[in-house]
């Protein structure tokens, strides 16, 4: 991270200035929908692209500026608020600085927290722009505030973000350019979940009845004229099953009874044998 008061190196001349003009074009053409950026986090995606941004490498940075038309300086934080560059006792994520002044801030441009990001062209291979708002009260617009817009073109040869050129954009914006491999973003796989076998049987099984069915009560309701629950196919099939199903449960059901038999008559010799004939009716007997 670079200190509030170490020296802010001047851009370098052979930034990709080619790619970020390309950049700036597409983005005054083709601005695309914003969502928000979620302060602190440096990993954006763009919604239904299977595109990925991740910045994750700029966190805790800043990343400075001298504009070399004018006696000011910028720091830009990318993922948070740029800490030690306070404007109106606040940390903010875009800074104008009074050159010479170490880390005292002119003007705001935004803070994290109020972020959002869009595509720079329909292509996502191109870059992404952060915007940033509710900065410091702007001069020239009453009630309005100063906003900055950093366009991050996609520059797979530049390892680290290197802001090269700065424009006012009347009345109260600032546009910053820069180019950076993470600007190119990455292509990730959506997996779209498939419907199992299982369902597609269950739907087949489902189909097979509904045919059956509504092919049934119509032949019927058309041949034979039936109505109500006759006019289902294979009704006595149906009632015949349902009465087999109900005696079985009902059977199930019932408490076991275990059958003994009845008693043997009394002319049974054969089963009184040994133990002489049986008493007769009203006489006491014992067995000795």
């Amino acid at each position: 991270m670079i200190a509030p008061q170490s020296r802010r190196r001047r851009a370098l001349p052979a930034a990709p200035r080619a790619a970020l003009a390309l950049a700036a074009a597409a983005a005054a053409a083709a601005p695309g929908e914003a969502f928000p950026a979620t302060s602190g986090v440096c990993t954006f995606s763009i919604p239904g692209r299977g595109v990925v941004y991740d910045l994750e490498a700029f966190r805790g940075k800043v990343f400075p500026y001298d504009d070399p038309q004018t006696r000011t300086s910028y720091v830009v934080s990318l993922c948070s608020n740029a800490n030690g560059y306070l404007c109106g006792g606040r940390p903010s994520a875009v800074v104008m600085l009074a050159r010479g002044a170490g880390s005292a801030c002119v003007s705001s441009f935004g803070r994290s927290e109020n972020a959002s990001v869009t595509l720079l062209a329909e292509d996502p291979a191109a870059g992404i722009r952060l915007s940033f708002s509710a900065g410091s009260a702007c001069p020239s617009s009453p009630g309005g505030t100063q906003t900055a817009t950093l366009n991050l073109a996609c520059d797979a040869s530049q390892p680290t973000a290197v802001i090269t050129s700065v424009r006012r954009v009347p009345p109260c914006e600032l546009e910053l350019y820069a180019a950076a491999a993470e600007g190119c973003g990455r292509t990730v796989t959506q997996v779209v979940d498939q419907p199992s076998t299982g369902w597609f049987a269950l739907l087949g099984v489902l189909g097979g009845v509904a045919v059956y069915l509504g092919g049934g009560v119509a032949y019927k309701r058309a041949v034979r004229g039936a109505t109500g629950v006759e006019a289902l196919p294979n009704i006595d099939t149906w009632r015949w099953l349902a009465a087999g199903v109900s005696r079985a449960l009902g059977r199930a059901a019932a408490p076991a009874a275990t059958d003994y038999g009845a008693l043997p008559a009394a002319e049974d010799e054969d089963y009184y044998a040994g133990a002489g004939a049986p008493p007769a009716a009203g006489r006491n007997f014992s067995i000795s």
